[in-house]
């Protein structure tokens, strides 16, 4: 009887050492199925590929090797350093998201919505009957289908497409950065605006930028665009979370030219403008609209394929929200990403890869604005808005402000340097949400959108 467990005792640990080898070679076999994604990345194609041939390689001299008692030890300590590491992914994936800036409002007597999760939000909207979809970024629509080359996921009539906005006319569901979820209605282009401001004659004021422009964390009411509109009534906010330097020339092409405003503020923000160029830069599409200054998708035109497209997309990551999930927690991708093994992830967070060449690039991207704004009788400014790296680690943060502001200077292209006003704040941190690293909170909004102004005013 004791010989025919320990039996079966081998074979499990066996069978564990054999289901090793069989997800190395699987592992193997995706890597060369998206060969194109490593052809010019050897670093990653090395990890990649190294790490599961040593997983194969491991396992059969265990099996083959290694004495019976001896293999049952090793298998029951790789069994439990396995194990545990994907008892910490359900944790991380299950807990990880607790906000430290949540958990000390909450210390101070600030209601945070407990609803962490997106999708939670958006079930209970439309539970009320209400239609409800996520915020949209372009950039997020970016994949990479191959080495050093990015397209849109969305296609229409078999042509690469690339929406700039939301979905019109729906309840849009932003960020939780203030504790509270950020909720709007886009308006008839599906960005944020309030109704009825696109059929203004003569716009004064065109906003393009990122998260900061899009109102990260801010209630209508309490973002730069809405306190702007204070002193040029028909302001229209064409900015959109994650955008860098070449969607925004693709959403000055596609919608300023045709609003042809009086100004076109530019809301650069120094955290990761260039890191978003870096990124961009290998889309053939957004390529297209620096390279020829005639092209154009025709968004204008096309809101209802806008939409079509976009609620399609949605409802699809909505149903695939659950099994994508999983997906992540099979790929270990909150532990990776906590321990430093997440390629993919520091390589776009890595200030480092911002190439000399990125900045010829910028410059020539700002020409191309400022050229196209003047074409058309406006005035194209540029608001410099610093990050929170920059008062906490003054020494150590480097993100090309003396390059980027030369250039400005060169082309004498107005600019709002936001840095020197947050610079001379007793305590700069209060400007942002909770004091930690992110967006401005409503206070530092508010200092923005006064500098812009004076400025606007002066011009």
């Amino acid at each position: 009887m004791a010989d025919f467990a320990q039996k079966r005792i081998l074979k499990l640990c066996n069978g564990f050492w054999y289901l090793l080898i069989l997800l190395g070679v699987g592992l193997i076999a995706a890597v060369f199925f998206r060969w194109k994604l490593y052809a010019n990345n050897w670093v990653a194609l090395v990890v990649y590929l190294s790490t599961p041939f040593f997983l194969i390689a491991m396992a059969v001299c265990i099996v083959k090797l290694v004495a019976p008692l001896h293999r049952v030890n090793i298998t029951l300590l790789a069994f439990s350093v396995v194990f545990s590491a994907f008892l910490i992914e359900v944790y991380l994936d299950l807990y990880g998201h607790i906000d430290l800036r949540a958990k000390e409002a909450s210390a101070n007597g600030i209601h945070v919505d407990p609803r962490w999760q997106k999708t939670e939000v958006l079930e209970d909207l439309r539970k009320e009957g209400r239609q409800a979809y996520p915020t949209i970024h372009p950039s997020f629509l970016l994949r990479d289908l191959e080495a050093n080359r990015r397209h849109s996921t969305l296609s229409v009539n078999g042509r690469e497409f690339l929406p700039l906005g939301g979905i019109s006319g729906v309840t849009t569901v932003y960020n939780r950065e203030s504790g509270q979820w950020v909720i709007y209605k886009s308006d008839e282009y599906g960005f944020r605006n309030p109704p009825g401001v696109w059929k203004s004659e003569g716009i004064d004021l065109a906003i393009i930028g990122d998260s900061f422009g899009h109102g990260a964390g801010l209630m209508d009411g309490e973002d730069i665009a809405s306190l702007l509109r204070a002193n040029f009534p028909t302001t229209v906010n064409l900015a959109n979370g994650g955008n860098g330097p070449l969607l925004e020339l693709a959403t000055l092409r596609e919608y300023c030219r045709k609003l042809k405003s009086k100004f076109v503020v530019y809301l650069y923000y120094e955290g990761n403008d260039l890191i978003g160029l870096n990124f961009e830069k290998n889309s053939p599409l957004l390529m297209s609209y620096l390279e020829d200054d005639s092209w154009s998708q025709n968004l204008y035109e096309k809101q209802k394929e806008i939409d079509s497209t976009l609620i399609d997309f949605s409802e699809r990551e909505f149903r695939n929200y659950r099994l994508a999930r999983l997906g992540q927690i099979f790929r270990l991708s909150n532990f990776r990403a906590r321990i430093g093994l997440d390629l993919a992830g520091r390589q776009k967070e890595n200030k480092k890869n911002i190439l000399t060449s990125d900045l010829a690039l910028f410059e020539s991207i700002l020409k191309q604005m400022n050229g196209e704004v003047r074409g058309w009788g406006g005035t194209f400014v540029v608001a410099y808005l610093p990050a929170w790296e920059r008062y906490k680690n003054p020494d150590a943060y480097h993100a090309y402000r003396k390059d980027v502001l030369e250039i400005l200077k060169k082309n004498e292209i107005p600019t709002v340097d936001l840095h020197l006003i947050f610079n001379n704040q007793k305590d700069v941190f209060s400007l942002f949400h909770f004091g930690s690293d992110g967006h401005y909170n409503a206070t530092g909004a508010k200092f923005v959108a006064e500098e812009v102004k004076k400025k606007l005013k002066s011009l």
